[in-house]
């Protein structure tokens, strides 16, 4: 795996057990609940959330719509879950959540790793990178913050 070219990690305080929020952050089918750019998928194969499982991700920011296939690389009930977009041997992002149990219920973490840069974006050169990476910011903090409220509502 290459070195990560841009990295992003945010953290969100939530009054709910780590077990509770992993089965949220988990449960991908519902990520366009929360998510700002992913408005649903499916598992792919009888996959459920275990590492090595397939999942498909419906994306879409502004006018661009597309499909990305996620592998699930991690997969620790109550303290981490994790996937590689195109699977770790694309090398293209992870995604990973951490979970750490607090006196108040769990400190959950997003970690956002890029290491290539999809063709699609690259093609719009720096500034389509440089707008990728700041959309990115702004979804790891939406998702944080639904997540939080799907959890203690």
């Amino acid at each position: 795996m290459s070195d990560p070219i841009f990295s992003h990690d945010d953290y969100t305080e939530i009054a709910a057990p780590p077990e509770a929020v992993y089965a949220l952050v988990s449960d991908m089918a519902r990520y366009g609940e929360w998510s700002t750019q992913n408005v649903g998928g499916e598992w792919l194969d009888g996959g459920s959330g275990n590492v090595g499982d397939w999942f498909e991700g419906h994306n879409k920011a502004g006018k661009m719509e597309w499909k990305a296939k996620v592998e699930i690389t991690e997969a620790t009930p109550g303290r981490e879950f994790g996937f590689w977009t195109l699977g770790r041997e694309a090398d293209i992002a992870h995604w990973r959540y951490s979970l750490e149990a607090t006196a108040g219920g769990t400190r959950l973490g997003e970690h956002y790793r890029l290491h290539t840069v999809p063709d699609g974006i690259a093609r719009g050169g720096e500034s389509a990178v440089a707008n990728w990476c700041e959309a990115v910011k702004a979804s790891v903090s939406a998702m944080l913050a639904n997540v939080k409220q799907a959890a203690e509502g």
